[in-house]
């Protein structure tokens, strides 16, 4: 199951970055952050929401034929 998330960001004005967390450094409002090309970056904000996610995993077992 995937929520629609990027339209409801682009409206309130959020910035979705994907990528691990190296190090954050609220004093200077800066996370550095590792992107998925293997990348690293700094980056600056004003909020910084993190939210943890899980690798999308395929069953083993083939799913069941529907009969129509």
């Amino acid at each position: 199951m995937r929520a629609p998330l990027m339209d409801i960001f682009d409206a309130v004005g959020v910035r979705f970055v994907q990528g691990a967390v190296e190090k954050i450094r609220p004093d200077q409002r800066e996370v550095d952050i590792i992107s998925q090309d293997g990348s690293n970056t700094s980056l600056p904000y004003d909020r910084l929401v993190l939210a943890a996610g899980t690798p999308q995993r395929r069953s083993p077992h083939p799913r069941p034929r529907s009969r129509t």
